[in-house]
């Protein structure tokens, strides 16, 4: 929109001085907008895949279950909470 109004509105340049610089906003203009637009292009695939997965999780009924509490195991008479040992058994099973 710059280069749209300073067209016309620059007398104390000559003709050419004044389309060079218009021409030049132009140019710096779609080069800054240039990465939006290829980011849009080149990721929109991608968006449009997490869209999907994020519905698919958002639409699942969350439930909710009771831990069971830790084992305590006698080893020659002596008691011990044995968080490893549950997890080696959950392993082997």
């Amino acid at each position: 929109s710059l280069s749209l109004n300073l067209r016309g509105n620059m007398e104390q340049l000559s003709g050419m001085m004044q389309d060079l610089v218009i021409e030049g906003l132009t140019v710096a203009a779609w080069v800054s907008l240039w990465s939006a637009f290829a980011s849009l292009i080149f990721e929109l695939t991608s968006i449009i895949t997490d869209t999907r997965i994020y519905r698919r999780i958002a639409s699942r009924e969350v439930v909710f279950k009771e831990r069971e509490q830790p084992k305590v195991f006698q080893t020659n008479g002596q008691a011990k909470n044995s968080i490893v040992k549950v997890m080696q058994e959950s392993l082997t099973n």
